[in-house]
């Protein structure tokens, strides 16, 4: 998935790139959604 870094301990650091802006929320949101 393009714009998703996975963070240095090896989970879900939670950034995603919308628009050029980084917005954690709503990948949090997301993920929330999937599970």
């Amino acid at each position: 998935m393009p714009g998703v870094k996975m963070g240095q301990d090896g989970g879900f650091q939670g950034y995603f790139r919308v628009e050029g802006r980084i917005d954690s929320k709503r990948l949090s949101e997301e993920l929330d959604k999937k599970r």
